[in-house]
């Protein structure tokens, strides 16, 4: 189910390090998702490609590239602890 886009969400650190990373780069939130059916309870999708790499900047986050065509094509870095993810197209 997605929200209005009515505030940025709040998510567990390091997650919300990148995802304000990403907004003070100028990047936008294009969509929030909260109980889908994936292996997160809140998604947060950017508007744009991410404007840079954290992979293997922080403990405890996957970087994932989905490129199965029944999906929107995107990178996402995700918390398995926290059931979080952000992610944006590549």
């Amino acid at each position: 189910m997605s929200e209005p886009l009515a505030e940025t969400p709040i998510l567990q650190t390091p997650l919300d390090a990148i995802l304000c990373s990403e907004l003070e780069l100028g990047n936008e939130i294009a969509e929030i998702e909260r109980g889908g059916w994936s292996k997160v309870d809140l998604v947060v999708s950017l508007k744009f490609p991410f404007r840079k790499d954290y992979q293997n900047q922080f403990e405890g986050i996957e970087f994932y590239r989905n490129r199965d065509t029944h999906y929107s094509l995107s990178d996402s870095y995700t918390s398995a602890i926290n059931r979080e993810s952000v992610e944006a197209p590549y």
